[in-house]
């Protein structure tokens, strides 16, 4: 098994399904952190951090003992022809055209995604192979959307507020590859705010509404910018969200603001308030999968600082203008909402 970030994703979702469930499979993680063995449910699971000689044997064993290969995010090679290669995904809908950094490789036998609509407009982003069969649904990640009674946002603070929101950039540049998505800077990790001295005015103006901002970057993106909290502004960290259910916390947000990130689509399944951060769209080198990306935004689109000020304005008083809009554009890029991703997935592989 892998995903992004070692236990999270759809796989580390499906993960939990099973050990609950009480399934007799032995599960081997591959992960990009030793430390990750203490996410382990089960005595009989191991997790493999290929460092040296010895655990690269120990993974190359596995791999060809193996009957299932889910992953997430860096592919795991097939090595026998009757071995059954899951492709699960990091995301459902999105914006962007990724097929230089990912895809499906030819030997994938399953691939998930949420419904035949996705899967043809993103067959040239990911390049899904011939004869690989698709899993329409719900994605595990997702089934913990469905649950009301999370406590994350407690873990970042005790204080209380009028609104939290939750700011979610996308990629810009990677921490782990050669890859800059833009040809601008982002002191603050964010577009739109580029000086300290707006940096205090945002929180100001939020400290006198009442409303919290939480900003996650990117789980891969480079630390390259300032990340200092402030009185009404946290940054959820890499060291932060070890201990954070993400998931878990995006039901706590009473609204989300993003840009080019496909976690727009899982929020909207919430059904509540989502806006776009278009000002550096000029800048943003990735081309979309779609011609007019906008038609797929349905929420306010920000080109400037009062641009958000409205916005959240909008959020703390409850005014909702998109909603409708936002309801069409998730029925077509979702499946249902029930909350049965790891159950059905489950059922098709036959785990």
């Amino acid at each position: 098994m892998e995903s992004t970030n070692d236990f999270d994703g759809n796989t580390g979702a499906l993960y939990e399904f099973l050990r609950k469930k009480g399934v007799e499979h032995k599960f081997i993680w591959i992960t990009k952190r030793k430390a990750s063995e203490n996410n382990l449910l089960d005595d009989r699971d191991e997790v493999i951090y290929p460092e040296d000689i010895e655990s690269i044997k120990k993974y190359m064993r596995y791999r060809i003992k193996a009957k299932w290969e889910i992953w997430d995010n860096y592919e795991i090679r097939k090595v026998r022809p009757d071995q059954i290669n899951v492709f699960l995904q990091h995301y459902g809908m999105g914006y962007k055209m990724i097929r230089n950094w990912y895809h499906a490789p030819s030997y994938v036998d399953y691939v998930l995604t949420p419904n035949k609509f996705v899967r043809e407009l993103e067959q040239d982003a990911i390049d899904f192979p011939q004869g690989c069969s698709f899993i329409y649904g719900e994605l595990p990640r997702n089934d913990a959307l469905y649950k009301k009674d999370w406590k994350e946002l407690e873990k970042l603070t005790q204080r209380k507020f009028s609104k939290t929101v939750l700011w979610a950039p996308t990629l810009r540049e990677s921490a782990r590859f050669n890859r800059v998505d833009s040809d601008i800077e982002y002191p603050f990790g964010i577009s739109l705010i580029y000086k300290e001295k707006d940096m205090h005015r945002l929180n100001d103006w939020l400290k006198g509404t009442g409303i919290l901002l939480v900003i996650k970057p990117h789980p891969r993106q480079k630390l390259n910018y300032e990340d200092k909290d402030y009185e009404n502004i946290i940054y959820l960290t890499a060291d932060r969200v070890k201990n954070i259910h993400a998931y878990g916390l995006l039901t706590q947000m009473d609204a989300l603001i993003t840009d080019y990130s496909s976690i727009v689509f899982d929020y909207m399944l919430l059904d509540r308030p989502c806006a776009w951060v278009l000002e550096d769209r000029e800048h943003y080198k990735i081309d979309y999968l779609m011609e007019n990306p906008e038609e797929y935004m349905p929420g306010e689109k920000i080109y400037t600082i009062d641009d958000l000020y409205r916005f959240l304005t909008d959020v703390r008083v409850g005014r909702d203008p998109y909603r409708e809009e936002r309801q069409r554009v998730c029925a077509i890029c979702n499946p249902p909402f029930e909350g049965r991703g790891c159950e059905r997935l489950a059922e098709v592989l036959g785990l």
